[in-house]
C-alpha cells in the first residue's frame, strides 16, 4: 500500500503539514529544513513497517519550511514594517488595473522609499493601491505614491491579509497622492505580458463593440477571465442555478478548447506529435492570457500531462496526475489551500470525479440497465463529468 499510493500519502501528508503550521505558529521557529533532512535520512534507512512515518515527519517539516518563507521574521527594510505610517514610495505597476464602476485596483512593485528632498532609502514588498477610476493606469507605469500604508488586516471575518498575501501584497494605500514619475531610469517592463495586456485589452473592445452589453461582459468572463463588466445580478443568478462553473476558467473550457484544436491540427494534416506541440504553446498562451487563475493552472497541467501521454503512447493515472499536480502548487504557493476557493473547489471537484462517480455511475447503470433512454441519460452524463477530469 505505501508504494502503491506513494504520491498521494506526500501530498496529504505536505497539506496536513501547511494545516498545522498555518494553525501552530511557534512551528515556524524550528528548524525545519534540517528536521526535513534528517527525516529524509531515516525514511531512506527505516524498515517498511515505519516508513510511513518519516514519510509524515518528512513532508511535514517540507512543509513548514515552505511556508515559513512567507512571514519572514526579520522586516527591515520591508514595506509591512511601516504599517500606520504616511510617507512616499517608487515603483512600478506590475499588472493591469482591476477597474469596477467608481475605482481600480493597482499592484504595485516597490523600488524604494522616498524622505524629504526626495532622498531614496531601501524598501522591498509589493503593495496593492486603491484609487479612484480616473485617471487611469496601465501596466508598466513608474509611480510616486503618497499616503498611508495600511495593514489590510480583516474585514468584518474576512481574511483581507491572506487574501492579498495569495498574490504576494503585503499593504493597501487607499486613495493616496498618485503622480506618474520620471525619477527611476529603469523600465523593468516584461514584454511578453506587455503584449498579452495589448491582445487581451483588443479582445474586450472587440466584444463591447459587436455584442451587447451583457452578451459581452458574459463572454468576456468566460473567455477571458474578466468579470469586471459582470453584474452582481448576474453572478446571483448562476450561483443560484449551479452554474458557476460556466463562467469560471477551469476544466470544461480547456478540455474543449485543447480537443477542439487538436481535430483542427489532424484535419488540416499535422502528425499528432506535432500537434501536441501546437496545443502545448496554446494552452500555456492562452493560461497566460486568462491571468492565471488557479483552477486554470490545475486543469492546464492536467489537460498537457494526460495529451502528452496519449501523444507518446504512455499509459497514465489521472489521479496520480491530479495529487502531483497539487503537490507542486501548493509547493509554489502554499496560501492557495486557504485564500483560493477556486483551487480548492476545482480539486475537489476532480477528486469527486475520479473516486466517486464511477461508483455512482456503476451503480446507476445497474438500477437502468434495462431502460434504454435512461442509459443513454446516464452516458451523456458521464461524458459531460469526464470533461471536467481535464
Amino acid at each position: 500500500m505505501f508504494y502503491k499510493y506513494k504520491l498521494e500519502l506526500i501530498t496529504i501528508f505536505f497539506i496536513l503539514g501547511l494545516t498545522l503550521i498555518h494553525y501552530f505558529d511557534f512551528l515556524k521557529l524550528c528548524p525545519a529544513i534540517v528536521f526535513f533532512i534528517i527525516s529524509l535520512i531515516f525514511l531512506l534507512i527505516a524498515n517498511k513497517s515505519k516508513k510511513i512515518i518519516f514519510l509524515f515527519l518528512a513532508f511535514l517539516f517540507l512543509a513548514s519550511w515552505r511556508y515559513a518563507l512567507l512571514y519572514p521574521q526579520d522586516l527591515r527594510g520591508r514595506i509591512e514594517n511601516y504599517y500606520g505610517q504616511d510617507f512616499k514610495i517608487l515603483g512600478q505597476v506590475t499588472s493591469e488595473p482591476d477597474t469596477s464602476n467608481d475605482k481600480q485596483k493597482i499592484k504595485l512593485k516597490i523600488f524604494c522609499g522616498l524622505v524629504e528632498n526626495n532622498k531614496y532609502f531601501k524598501l522591498q514588498g509589493q503593495v496593492l493601491i486603491i484609487t479612484n477610476k480616473y485617471p487611469s493606469y496601465y501596466y508598466g507605469d513608474l509611480l510616486r505614491i503618497e499616503g498611508e500604508c495600511s495593514n489590510p488586516g480583516f474585514i468584518d471575518d474576512f481574511n483581507y491579509s491572506l487574501y492579498l498575501k495569495r498574490y504576494g501584497l503585503t499593504a493597501v494605500f487607499y486613495y493616496p497622492i498618485i503622480e506618474e514619475t520620471d525619477l527611476l531610469l529603469v523600465d523593468k517592463k516584461n514584454y511578453f505580458k506587455v503584449f498579452i495586456y495589448k491582445l487581451r485589452n483588443k479582445l474586450t473592445d472587440q466584444f463591447d463593440y459587436y455584442l451587447s452589453i451583457n452578451s459581452s461582459s458574459f463572454i468576456k468572463t468566460m473567455m477571458l477571465n474578466d468579470k469586471s463588466s459582470l453584474s452582481s445580478e448576474i453572478k446571483t443568478e448562476f450561483s443560484k442555478t449551479g452554474l458557476s462553473h460556466i463562467i469560471a476558467i477551469s476544466g470544461l473550457h480547456i478540455s474543449l478548447l485543447s480537443s477542439l484544436l487538436l481535430s483542427f491540427l489532424i484535419l488540416i494534416g499535422l502528425k499528432r506529435k506535432t500537434a501536441f506541440y501546437f496545443i502545448l504553446v496554446f494552452l500555456f498562451f492562452y493560461l497566460f492570457l486568462v491571468e492565471s487563475p488557479a483552477s486554470a493552472i490545475r486543469a492546464t497541467l492536467m489537460s498537457v500531462l494526460s495529451i502528452s501521454a496519449l501523444t507518446f503512447g504512455q499509459l497514465y493515472d489521472m489521479s496520480r496526475i491530479l495529487f502531483l499536480i497539487g503537490l507542486l502548487m501548493l509547493f509554489i504557493n502554499p496560501l492557495f489551500l486557504w485564500a483560493d476557493l477556486g483551487f480548492v473547489l476545482s480539486f475537489l471537484a476532480v477528486v469527486a470525479i475520479i473516486y466517486i462517480h464511477p461508483i455512482i455511475s456503476s451503480f446507476l447503470i445497474k438500477i437502468f440497465s434495462k431502460n434504454e433512454r435512461k442509459q443513454s441519460i446516464i452516458n451523456i452524463i458521464s461524458i459531460t463529468i469526464r470533461s471536467e477530469e481535464r
